[in-house]
């Protein structure tokens, strides 16, 4: 990855990382807005982008993986009441249910887009290790870690069983039905076991 590609990716992942919060900042939207703490800014980035200029497609990739990773920890709150709950403009505060699916469907969008933004395989391992370090940077200041984290790399294995140019993540997703539907791995450690036992 060229200089110049990892520094838009580093910019647009920093920029994202906050982004979310510009909520705070604009008296007519209310803390943890749909418009801010969804798909939404992403999908737009995303849109404008589409075309343009490699690093114009790191910077919103990176952009993309800084929200994945704020909504991620947005995801365990104190209770789901309150601030905790996504706000639509004229209809107020949504559900917790609601709430949980849009933050989790945009955690795996955003992490989407970031794929289909990519072109090589080395731009997508950097781009997860960015998501790893913009996740340490942000857990310094967040009062949970290891749900977090796991909420990450699991959205980032569904991301890739979607259909992408990087990732076959469909192939894995069958491979393991077939293994866990075959009962042949069990009867193998089975025997194996036994032959340990009759030694």
């Amino acid at each position: 990855m060229r200089l110049i590609l990892l520094a838009a990716l580093l910019g647009g992942a920093a920029l994202g990382l906050y982004l979310p919060d510009i909520d705070h900042t604009f008296p007519f939207l209310f803390h943890r807005s749909i418009i801010t703490h969804s798909l939404l800014l992403p999908l737009l980035c995303f849109l404008a982008v589409y075309r343009a200029q490699e690093h114009w497609k790191a910077a919103t990739a990176g952009l993309c993986l800084g929200v994945a990773v704020h909504l991620c920890f947005d995801l365990f709150p104190a209770l789901w009441i309150g601030f905790a709950l996504i706000n639509a403009p004229l209809l107020g505060q949504m559900s917790g249910a609601f709430s949980l699916h849009m933050l989790v469907g945009s955690i795996v969008g955003c992490l989407y887009l970031t794929l289909r933004l990519l072109t090589t395989a080395d731009e997508l391992a950097v781009a997860v290790s960015v998501s790893l370090v913009c996740f340490l940077i942000a857990a310094q200041s967040e009062r949970v870690f290891w749900p977090a984290l796991l909420i990450l790399l699991l959205t980032w294995f569904v991301a890739t069983c979607l259909p992408n140019p990087l990732v076959q993540g469909h192939h894995l997703v069958q491979r393991l039905r077939r293994f866990i539907a075959t009962p042949e791995w069990w009867w193998r450690r089975r025997r194996s076991r036994r032959a340990l036992s009759d030694e």
